[in-house]
């Protein structure tokens, strides 16, 4: 999706920071990305989901937002986690709409790096407002009577998730670069090319961007969500044999009772 072009593609005589490469590692004759079919469906299937994800993320911004001056931070969460959508809807998705439909990138390196900044913001903003979130339900299941203090952590929560978003992105503007090539045509791509040393380093990036991206917000939520399960079934449990002693002692409250009735009768006789 990123076009990018790799180590194989292009030659190391690449300098500056717009750099330009003459032509391929092992002297081949390059094959550029086109506008293929698939591209074309994937345009097609980005832009439908942009437009349902606008549509129905601004409805619940404003529905969250127009219910009174004084909010709930349930509804401050849920407008975090919309306006974190709206940020996919908004730049992730059209950016790579339009990459697909242009190819190459004609945004000048400017756009390129701020881009990749911001794409990276809408999807760290996204996984760790969720997170925030399922941390807020484990501790209104775990500790009800804690609801005071409620607003005041999520406040804080949310204040971390946004900060993490944008420190965990900024490495992309200084990664992310304008590389052009011009055999066998003129080509320009947004790519990290030439931004690490050694492959190594550049796999290790990607794997802490898959942890802090993915996999820890995942763990954090079945951690979260499987004690709030827990807590539940507990709970339950424990009704149900509260229920179970009181329809027990009721039966045995009428046995006795009628036992009782049937002795003084039969005294009485």
């Amino acid at each position: 999706m990123f076009h990018q072009l790799t180590d194989h593609t292009l030659n190391s005589s690449c300098q500056g920071p717009t750099p330009v490469c003459n032509k391929s590692a092992d002297g081949d004759t390059l094959q550029l990305p086109t506008f293929s079919t698939a591209a074309k469906v994937r345009v097609i299937i980005t832009f439908a989901l942009c437009v349902v994800s606008a549509i129905c993320n601004l409805v619940v911004l404003w529905a969250a937002s127009s219910g009174g001056k004084r909010k709930s931070h349930v509804r401050i969460l849920i407008m975090n986690l919309t306006v974190a959508d709206l940020l996919v809807t908004f730049i992730v998705m059209p950016v790579d709409a339009v990459w697909n439909i242009t190819v190459q990138w004609q945004a000048g390196d400017v756009a390129c790096r701020l881009l990749m900044f911001m794409k990276l913001v809408a999807m760290y903003s996204c996984a760790f407002v969720t997170v925030v979130i399922s941390l807020d339900r484990q501790s209104a299941i775990l500790n009800p009577l804690g609801i005071s203090e409620a607003k005041r952590k999520s406040k804080i929560m949310l204040t971390v998730a946004w900060t993490m978003s944008v420190i965990l992105s900024l490495p992309q503007m200084f990664l992310f670069h304008n590389v052009t090539i011009t055999v066998p045509e003129n080509f320009t791509q947004c790519t990290t090319h030439g931004s690490f040393v050694h492959h190594w380093q550049e796999t290790l990036y990607n794997m802490f961007t898959f942890v802090c991206l993915f996999l820890l917000p995942l763990v954090i939520m079945i951690f979260c969500y499987t004690r709030i399960l827990v807590e539940i079934s507990g709970r339950m449990a424990q009704s149900n044999f509260a229920l179970g002693v009181t329809v027990l002692s009721g039966s045995v409250q009428l046995d006795v009772g009628g036992e009782f009735s049937n002795f003084i009768k039969n005294d009485n006789k």
